[in-house]
């Protein structure tokens, strides 16, 4: 049987006309927007349909630019705000699954990333967040230092371990190798204060050494050189982000604790071994200077190459 639909205006004091719905539809009804109920539902996806009741309803994933979570997650990096959207019908179970989907490589607090770091072997969310504490080097310079961010020099990543009015001191994260200190426990001439010579001659890029003269050169142990082993001292607050035994801690490359030298013998109550951090973080420890531990080299860079 055919309806018909009809319509009466009130005349207001301005002299407009208001519509008086008698018996309304939702082709009828305008939103604030302009468009018709039927038209914003029919761009909705009903999650549920309970007769009268209100039907919850999520966003379509072809009003996002895709119909598949690929796509959306396509669409949201281009700048689409997923934290409202109900990630059930994007291709996941839970809004936070979609959300931590999308790759943001720029840290929410320091803004700081790493462009040059190959993401697809991050696989994981904690994989990502640490990538966002990643470090971008750019044309002109670093950007604001952090304490316990990373830079990337020549393929290794060094983490920023403490800050002064002109020098950022950065140590590497992931133990490269084990070594002997020496044949004794004096720095100067030792096993590892050669190798810290050569790491920064093989490892760090000319632009660094060179174009850039990144590097400050510190006295440490009888030493003046631009790569380092810290002394017990740094590494047991005197470096501000060593703080405690947990940021001590030093992992392989297969994320398993490894012990570290540092530069200081022991002249306490065993002279001729040389002072070390445990894979617990604990550095009131001492070997025999022939013992093999962690090389763990570290970098004075210039705080004028920092943009801020």
């Amino acid at each position: 049987m055919p309806s018909a639909t009809y319509r009466m205006h009130q005349k207001l004091s301005d002299g407009s006309y208001q519509a008086i719905h008698v018996e309304s539809e939702s082709g009828v009804i305008l939103r604030p927007n302009g468009d018709t109920v039927e038209q914003t539902l029919r761009s909705c996806v009903l999650a549920e349909d309970a007769g009268d009741n209100v039907p919850g309803f999520v966003v379509d994933a072809d009003t996002l630019g895709g119909s598949t979570k690929e796509e959306i997650i396509s669409t949201a990096q281009a700048g689409v705000d997923l934290s409202n959207i109900d990630a059930a019908t994007l291709g996941g179970s839970t809004k936070e699954q979609i959300i931590a989907a999308v790759p943001t490589y720029t840290h929410l607090t320091t803004k700081q990333c790493n462009h040059s770091v190959d993401t697809s072997s991050f696989a994981t969310k904690s994989e990502i967040d640490e990538l966002e504490k990643k470090i971008a080097i750019g044309t002109l310079g670093l950007s604001t230092p952090v304490l316990g961010a990373r830079i990337r020099i020549g393929g290794f990543d060094y983490m920023i371990v403490h800050i002064t009015s002109s020098i950022v001191y950065a140590i590497i994260e992931v133990c490269p190798m084990t070594t002997e200190f020496g044949s004794n426990a004096t720095y100067a001439g030792s096993t590892i204060a050669n190798l810290c010579t050569t790491w920064y001659n093989d490892n760090v890029p000319s632009q660094w050494k060179n174009e850039a003269n990144a590097f400050n050169t510190e006295y440490v142990g009888g030493v003046m050189a631009r790569c380092f082993i810290p002394t017990a001292d740094q590494a047991n607050g005197g470096w501000s982000y060593f703080n405690s035994n947990s940021r001590r801690i030093f992992t392989d490359s297969s994320g398993n604790a490894h012990t570290w030298w540092t530069s200081t013998p022991n002249t306490s109550s065993s002279p001729g071994d040389v002072l070390y951090v445990t894979n617990y973080g604990d550095i009131n420890y001492f070997n025999f200077p022939t013992a093999a531990e962690g090389f763990r080299p570290a970098f004075a860079i210039k705080r004028s190459l920092f943009t801020s």
